[in-house]
């Protein structure tokens, strides 16, 4: 299951499912958003959001 191409709840209840041992990524910090922003101004510093 692809995390950016699911609902936000289904999202949660995998993240539920997986324990504490798991780290829990906000889709901010998914390669796939990360590489769509590498070219913003401010990508490198961190002070851009999406």
């Amino acid at each position: 299951m692809a995390p950016r191409k699911t609902k936000k709840g289904d999202y949660g209840m995998l993240l539920m499912q997986h324990g504490d041992g798991t780290a829990h990524l906000k889709p901010e910090h998914f390669l796939a958003t990360l590489y769509g922003r590498q070219n913003e101004p401010d990508f490198a510093t961190g002070s851009s959001r999406c």
